[in-house]
């Protein structure tokens, strides 16, 4: 053990060196070995969302947080085969055209916009003052391998936010993937699913981060 005087002094030499914000997320990961998907896994996805509350802001209204999220495999029964989703949080008219746009400059195009049921009641009154229109894009693959289609995806997704930034739009785009989509709101963990119908009934792995690090400004 080192002496008083060796403690004082490393106390002392730290002085002013830790930041001033820490981030304290929880995230859990839950997957299955088999080879097929089940609805299950993501059943217990949003289980272990719900025991992560702990680890995020929560408002005095025991609803409005600072952030949860659950991210799934993209579910082909309700999205169908060969077809990847971008998700969309719309509160200026012009977000969906400029995805769109942004998209078929990298050679696809969105053959729907589905509108995702959700139950605003299960917001707290400060998320629900700021709720946007949250949409999926189904987007269908083009002739491409999945590695340069996730990639495209990615670009077109960067691409839209320069341009709605630059145009002084308002959106967000929580994911774009061939592979995964993300739910997600500014609601504690035990909401979530209340608040989305669809991870009810989606199946494979889920990751569940208790306060994801990218999220809109506001707004579930």
């Amino acid at each position: 053990m080192p002496p008083p005087h060796a403690l004082a002094h490393a106390r002392k030499a730290y002085e002013g060196t830790t930041r001033t914000e820490r981030a304290a997320c929880g995230m859990g990961f839950v997957a299955t070995t088999g080879p097929e998907a089940t609805h299950d896994v993501v059943a217990m996805g949003v289980t272990a969302l719900a025991r992560l509350a702990h680890r995020g802001g929560l408002d005095a209204d025991g609803k409005s947080g600072d952030g949860a999220g659950l991210m799934i495999q993209v579910p082909r029964g309700l999205f169908g085969a060969n077809t990847a989703v971008a998700v969309l949080f719309e509160w200026d008219q012009r977000a969906r055209e400029i995805l769109a746009q942004a998209l078929a400059a990298h050679g696809m195009g969105v053959a729907d916009w589905r509108a995702v049921p959700v139950a605003p009641e299960e917001l707290g009154e400060k998320a629900r003052r700021d709720m946007p229109t949250i949409w999926h894009a189904v987007i269908p693959r083009p002739d491409a391998p999945d590695g340069e289609w996730e990639d495209r995806l990615y670009r077109a997704r960067r691409q839209a936010e320069r341009v709605a930034a630059a145009a002084r739009v308002r959106l967000y785009i929580p994911s774009c993937s061939c592979r995964t989509l993300v739910y997600k709101g500014f609601m504690a963990g035990t909401h979530l699913a209340a608040l989305r119908s669809t991870p009810s009934r989606a199946t494979g792995p889920g990751c569940a981060p208790a306060r994801p690090s990218c999220r809109p400004s506001c707004g579930p």
